[in-house]
């Protein structure tokens, strides 16, 4: 049987006045349960910062759920699109490229 989730958006606390507010949240709950499975954090510019999924719900969907659920978000103008980090883990790398996002260009220094 397949797993429900459940996505709501969970606004982070922004502190009026400062130049670059906080950003927002997306959290995946799991449906029968109600635990808290996965949460995507973007900065104020939409730019990820992080996306957890807890392990034992791992390539079931969650984050690429909350990635679209995001997207639709700022579909509606209530977030700033969602934009892939180049700061990234390999398994976020490819977690990244399964849903359009190109490989971040990596900097070499020579001396």
């Amino acid at each position: 049987m397949d797993e429900e989730y459940t996505y709501a958006d969970v606004p982070r606390v922004s502190i009026p006045g400062k130049p670059k507010p906080g950003g927002y949240r997306i959290q995946a709950t799991h449906t029968e349960s109600g635990e808290s499975v996965g949460n995507l954090f973007c900065d104020h510019s939409g730019k990820v910062q992080s996306i957890q999924v807890e392990p034992e719900h791992r390539r079931k969907g969650v984050a690429t759920a909350m990635w679209e659920h995001a997207q639709g978000l700022a579909e509606q103008g209530k977030v700033p699109k969602p934009k892939h980090s180049s700061d990234r883990s390999d398994q976020g790398d490819a977690w990244a490229k399964s849903v359009g996002g190109r490989r971040p260009r990596r900097v070499e220094f020579f001396e």
